[in-house]
Parts: C-alpha cells; sequence; structure tokens
C-alpha cells in the first residue's frame, strides 16, 4: 500500500502536569494539540486570546500563520499533542483537518474517548514495529473525532445553561462535597437520564466524571504547592480513601501522586 506513505510523525507528547508556555512560533508541523485538563491561554497571529478550561481540541499548521499557547497562571494542565507532515492537503480540502478554523478551538465533548484514541496515536507511533499503515488510520479516526463533537446544547434546553453553569460553578468551588446527583437532577424536575444528558453536553463529561476532574485538578495543586501527605490531600477533595484516591489519580493523569509531585513540583 502506498496511500499512507505520504504521512510522516512528527513530535508527539503526553504532558499530564504541563506547565509549558510555547511562545510565539510558526510550526513545522501539522498538529492536533488536545488540553484535556485544567486551563490554558490561545492566541492566533497576536489576535483575540481566548482563555479556556476543560477538553478542548485546536490544530497548528505551517505556514504564515502563528500561535501561542499554554497555560493558564503557569498552573499544570494535562496537555497531548500529536505532530506529522506529508500530503496533509487532502485532509484540509475535504476538511478533516480543519485549518483556519475561526474561531480555532473545538470543545471536546467526548473528552475520554478523544484521550485514549489520541493516546493510542502516539503509542503507535513510538512502537516502530507497528504499521505505518495502521498508524495513519488511527489518525485519520482522530480527525474524524474532531467532526463528532455535539454542540453544546440545542435550542430546546439551552434556558437550563444558567442553572447548570451554575451547578458546575458549585462543583468546583465545593469538592470535598458528597454530591448527590440524583437530589441535582430533582431540583431541576429533571429525569436522572436527561439530567446526565445535559450535564454532559453543557460541560464535556458525565457528572461524576466532572467531579472526579474536579478533584483531581485540586489534587494537583496540593501535591506541587503543599507538604500534605497523600491522606490529607485526599481527604481535602472529598475522596476519603487514600488507596482509592491514588489509584484514581494514576489512572487520569498516568502517574502516581507521588510520581506527580516529584516530576512537577517547583524548586
Amino acid at each position: 500500500m502506498t496511500f499512507f506513505e505520504n504521512i510522516d510523525f512528527g513530535p508527539v507528547g503526553i504532558e499530564p502536569g504541563s506547565i509549558f508556555n510555547r511562545g510565539r512560533h510558526i510550526p513545522r508541523h501539522y498538529g492536533i494539540q488536545y488540553n484535556h485538563d485544567g486551563g490554558f491561554f490561545l492566541r492566533k497571529n497576536g489576535q483575540e486570546t481566548y482563555r479556556l478550561h476543560g477538553s478542548w481540541a485546536f490544530v497548528t499548521y505551517p505556514g504564515t500563520d502563528y500561535f501561542d499557547y499554554g497555560p493558564l497562571e503557569n498552573k499544570p494542565r494535562y496537555h497531548v499533542f500529536v505532530c506529522f507532515i506529508g500530503d496533509v492537503n487532502r485532509y484540509i480540502a475535504s476538511g478533516l483537518f480543519p485549518a483556519e478554523r475561526d474561531p480555532p478551538m473545538i470543545k471536546i465533548n467526548y473528552a475520554d474517548r478523544f484521550l485514549k484514541t489520541i493516546t493510542e496515536v502516539i503509542d503507535m507511533i513510538r512502537t516502530p514495529c507497528l504499521k505505518h499503515d495502521r498508524t495513519v488510520l488511527m489518525l485519520e479516526d482522530l480527525m474524524l473525532q474532531l467532526h463528532e463533537q455535539e454542540e453544546p446544547c440545542g435550542k430546546a434546553s439551552s434556558y437550563l445553561r444558567p442553572a447548570f453553569e451554575k451547578l458546575m460553578s458549585e462543583i468546583r468551588q465545593k469538592i470535598q462535597r458528597e454530591w448527590n446527583f440524583d437530589r441535582e437532577a430533582d431540583s431541576m424536575n429533571l429525569s436522572l437520564i436527561h439530567f446526565r444528558r445535559l450535564f454532559r453536553q453543557f460541560s464535556g463529561l458525565p457528572p461524576q466524571q466532572f467531579l472526579n476532574q474536579c478533584r483531581l485538578q485540586k489534587a494537583s495543586e496540593l501535591l506541587t504547592g503543599t507538604d500534605f501527605n497523600i491522606n490529607e490531600i485526599a481527604e481535602q477533595v472529598g475522596i476519603g480513601n487514600a488507596f482509592y484516591f491514588s489509584r484514581l489519580f494514576k489512572q487520569k493523569l498516568k502517574l502516581s501522586p507521588l510520581a506527580y509531585r516529584k516530576n512537577f513540583r517547583g524548586g
């Protein structure tokens, strides 16, 4: 097969605690940049600066456009990227690779699926014995997923946005609380199934995963900014069982809490 030979892969990375600030630059490769968790800023050609939190993707590409992006307030974020070069024009022409999109960012509502796919692509690139054609096919699946993200909400449910935004804000501020989402659904006069569907549309994650994400984000800040031990941090973020906390942390951030502290603590 020769169809896939026109794509070569460049730098890739999985950075669960990145504080790297990519200053003004013109990329030499095409890239899919994915912010899975945490806050980041994005600016293209020195124009409007977007400040975002959570699961968002954007593409970079060689040419005359330049990009700036990095963490907000120098706080760690979960950043993943894969770069490639070659005959990408066919993807651009078909709309599969959304170059020059305005605004450039894409809300990733199926965050876990997208993270799983981009991680698999990176693993395949790093494993030379795997067939190149299959890796390119997986990259195409990743690009296809960029087009499969649902709009945050439909017209019929847009009136509920303020209520869900208020709830998400309260969850971020009160991660220690033992949240009962059945009760939250009742307070909005919604069935649990409908509540979960709308919560995912507005936030990009089901409610329990959103809560876990907020808890782990706070935990990462405590690991790098305090001397609290693992038991104390688990309790402060609302996860009473330190063993479960450590397992969840490693599952989501690919590092144990102690390894995360060792790798990303300043000073």
